[in-house]
């Protein structure tokens, strides 16, 4: 029996996806869990993503890469390798945003005074939170932190 934090993730085969999250704690006791790996979201939408997780300054250079692609794209439109070159270029740089992008989240937070407070398996962000409560009330808190 699958537990409570990944029941709504099956696959059809039965398996549940399960993934790592790391859980902070603000300073107005509020939590926020930032998946470890690989970001989708950030990898497809970029610099809208950056936007939507209130990362402003990531956003603006987000921004900045992708008119870069696209003047390259324009000024190399008559050599089909070098329009080629940007192409595999931009692929690459979405690639390298997608793996640094929860790191990004996670040095974000630090910098608006959340802790890490711990790592869960969960099968979203909401489960981890619920999963990490859960473990605390079970447990009680971390050493060095307030009951």
């Amino acid at each position: 029996m699958p537990c409570f934090c990944c029941r709504n993730e099956s696959l059809s085969s039965g398996v549940f996806i399960m993934k790592m999250f790391q859980v902070y704690q603000g300073p107005d006791d509020d939590y926020q869990a930032v998946k470890v790996g690989f970001s989708w979201p950030a990898f497809f939408f970029g610099a809208f993503w950056a936007l939507y997780k209130r990362m402003w300054m990531v956003a603006l250079a987000l921004f900045g890469a992708s008119i870069a692609f696209s003047i390259a794209s324009h000024l190399f439109q008559g050599s089909n390798f070098l329009l080629m070159a940007v192409s595999i270029f931009s692929f690459i740089f979405g690639i390298w945003v997608g793996f640094n992008a929860n790191g990004w989240v996670r040095s974000h937070l630090m910098k608006q005074g959340y802790q890490h407070v711990g790592t869960v398996e969960a099968g979203s962000p909401s489960a981890a939170i619920e999963a990490y409560l859960a473990e605390v009330s079970r447990k009680g808190p971390p050493p060095g932190q307030a009951a």
